[in-house]
Formats: C-alpha cells, sequence, structure tokens
C-alpha cells in the first residue's frame, strides 16, 4: 500500500484524501439495533453537521427505505467503523415487497439547479450546486443491495425498471470528493435491464439533468478520488464525466463481476486522469475500463483478469499513457483485443503489451512491448 500512498502523493491530490479542518467532532448517528429506517436519522445529520464537520455511523447494520438526499452546499464526511463493521443496507417493505426506495432526480433541464422530474432512483444523492466550493469524503463503511428490485414501484414504468441507478450519486459545479475504503455490493440479474441491480456504484457527473443527452450548462470543477475500496456486482463500478479543470483518481481498488464495465468516464476537458494499481475481476463484461474524449490520461499498472470483450477500451481522445498493464489473465473472444485504441485516438502510448494483443485504429498511436521505466 505504501507504493499506492506514494502515487497519490506523486498525483497530488493531498487536498482531496486529507482535506483539512475535518475533526473528529461532529455528530454520531446511534445504532437503532433494530431493523428500522434510517434515512432520516443520517439524513438529518448530513444536513445539520457543521462546515468541514464528520457524521461518524456506529458498529452497526443500518436499513434504508429512502434515499439520503443532500442539496445546495456540504462541505464534511460521513465516516463508519470499518468496512464489513458499519453496514447499510435496504429495509423491505412489511409485505415482503422489496420496492422500497423513493425517485429521485434533482436537477431540472430547463431550470438548471432546481427541483426536476423524479426519473431515476439513488441511495444517496448528494447536489451541490451552492457557490461555495463542497468537499465530500466517505470512508469505512459497506453498503450492500441485496434486493433484486431494491427501487420504489413507479420505477418500473420508467426504463429503470426495478433497478437503481446509483448507490452515491453526486453532481453540482465547485465539487471534490474523496471515497477511501469503502464496500459497495449490488447483485447481477439477468432480469434487470442492467443486468444488476443497480446501474452505478458511483457516479460523478457535473449536471445528471442532462443526461442521456450529454453535455451541461455547468461542468463540475474539482478533485475526486477513489481508493483502496471494493465494487461488486454492479453494471459499472465507478462513472465520471461532464468535468472541467478537474483531477480524478483511481487507485488501489478492486472490482469484481461487473456487468458492462468497471471504470467508465470521459468527457472532462482540460482535466487530468489516473487510473492505476487497480485489480479488475472480469465476468463476461464488456470492458474493464472505458475511456473517451480525453487528453494525456494515464492508465498504468492495473490488473485485469477473467473473461470480457475489450481490456482497455479508448474510444477518442488524444495522449494516453498505457503503461505496463497486466492483462496476461484476460481472455478475450477470438475476433477482440485486450486493448483497443479507437479511430478518434491520436498521439497515444502503449507500452509493456504484446501488440498482437492491441488494436491500433487512431492515429499517430504507438505500441512498445517492453516495460516502461
Amino acid at each position: 500500500m505504501g507504493r499506492v500512498l506514494r502515487l497519490i502523493s506523486f498525483f497530488t491530490l493531498t487536498t482531496v484524501l486529507s482535506i483539512p479542518g475535518f475533526a473528529a467532532a461532529g455528530v454520531i448517528v446511534p445504532c437503532p439495533g433494530a431493523a428500522v429506517d434510517s434515512s432520516p436519522a443520517i439524513t438529518n445529520a448530513l444536513v445539520s453537521v457543521g462546515p468541514r464537520g464528520t457524521v461518524w455511523l456506529e458498529k452497526c447494520t443500518y436499513y434504508l427505505s429512502g434515499p439520503v438526499v443532500v442539496t445546495g452546499s456540504f462541505n464534511g464526511a460521513l465516516r463508519g467503523a470499518g468496512m464489513g463493521r458499519t453496514i447499510l443496507t435496504t429495509l423491505p417493505d412489511a409485505d415482503g415487497i422489496e420496492d422500497v426506495l423513493m425517485l429521485n432526480w434533482i436537477t431540472d433541464l430547463d431550470n438548471p439547479g432546481s427541483p426536476g422530474p423524479t426519473r431515476a432512483p439513488t441511495l444517496f444523492h448528494f447536489s451541490l450546486f451552492g457557490g461555495k466550493p463542497n468537499r465530500l469524503a466517505m470512508s469505512d463503511l459497506t453498503i450492500e443491495i441485496t434486493d433484486l428490485h431494491p427501487a420504489f414501484a413507479s420505477a418500473r414504468a420508467g426504463w429503470f425498471t426495478d433497478a437503481l441507478l446509483a448507490i452515491i450519486t453526486v453532481e453540482g459545479v465547485k465539487v471534490s470528493t474523496e471515497f477511501d475504503r469503502i464496500e459497495l455490493e449490488g447483485t447481477r440479474s439477468d432480469e434487470l435491464i442492467f443486468g444488476s441491480n443497480v446501474c452505478y456504484g458511483i457516479e460523478i457527473w457535473g449536471e445528471l439533468s442532462y443526461w442521456p443527452a450529454y453535455g451541461t450548462k455547468r461542468p463540475m470543477v474539482g478533485d475526486h478520488a477513489v481508493s483502496r475500496s471494493i465494487f461488486r456486482g454492479f453494471s459499472t463500478g465507478y462513472n465520471f464525466g461532464e468535468m472541467v479543470n478537474s483531477r480524478t483518481l483511481v487507485c488501489g481498488n478492486r472490482f469484481v463481476n461487473p456487468v458492462y464495465d468497471a471504470v467508465d468516464g470521459g468527457d472532462m476537458q482540460a482535466s487530468r486522469l489516473h487510473v492505476t494499481h487497480n485489480d479488475i475481476e472480469l465476468s463476461g463484461a464488456y470492458f474493464g475500463i472505458w475511456l473517451l474524449g480525453l487528453k494525456g490520461a494515464l492508465v498504468n499498472q492495473n490488473r485485469i483478469s477473467g473473461e470480457g470483450g475489450v481490456g482497455i477500451d479508448l474510444v477518442s481522445g488524444s495522449r494516453y499513457k498505457i503503461l505496463n498493464n497486466d492483462l496476461r489473465d484476460l481472455t478475450v473472444p477470438a475476433d477482440s483485443f485486450a486493448i483497443v485504441l479507437g479511430a478518434d485516438t491520436s498521439d497515444s502510448l502503449v507500452v509493456g503489451a504484446d501488440p498482437a494483443s492491441v488494436l491500433d485504429l487512431g492515429t499517430n498511436n504507438r505500441v512498445w512491448p517492453g516495460k516502461a521505466k
């Protein structure tokens, strides 16, 4: 782990990974000791905690029957007693019908920043469009969604069917996030549209109301890091996009059994991305890492194993550095490749890969079989 921490320091995200001023004092959400809804207690704690304060969750299982929604501004942390010690999960209805989470879609396409149509169910939704810089840290907890139908009944009229859009959604303008030592778990199911009861483990976007048309009038600016965490059984583990002048680090995580891909992102103007030292275990997923529209992103020393369509798929962008990734235990179809450089990529470098395992459709890309120093 020392290697990971050195890389984090090299990436100069210390302001993200150690947000100054987060004191031990804060708000404790007591363990209810029973299968009751803790959504209001956690929401109230997050809303009421002071700037740079911490909401603490005890060694306990907390049940949720509604979303935890924070709007406007937030500058604080949510911390548990450790992965597997602090557990959050959904609370089934008394009649056994597991449609317990309300829908929430915070921003509105025609009136950005105002409450909008309820289109997508999310467990934790931070809609942070306040004028001051917003910071969110989450660590040392487990969130598991085992219900095959966790979304509220009215969601079944939409194409989300019974699944959650995400366990954690963060949207806003001036926002930085840190996720460290968290375990997020969904449940794969062929009967659901995403192939899982949760589409995204974590999604970080500038303004979600503009999806699926993409683009936003207010892209996000900030620093983002996810480290030493576990993502299991989602359609996509970590998703990010619609940013400008931002830095994102995905480092030292484990992604297990995604349906679509483990790391998925793009549309980040004048921004930096490092995806490094992650362990990605595929079982029929389309991709391990899928990126588009980036410039100068580093994908370094990740291990991708199992069976998948493509290990690293770069759709568009320039000056990618794909260095020393271990894809020896990855199996792809006979008509596919471990690494694909799309037609809209250019001036990118792949080092440490068998040239026969790389499909280069772009312009002025280079593939070097040796290891980078």
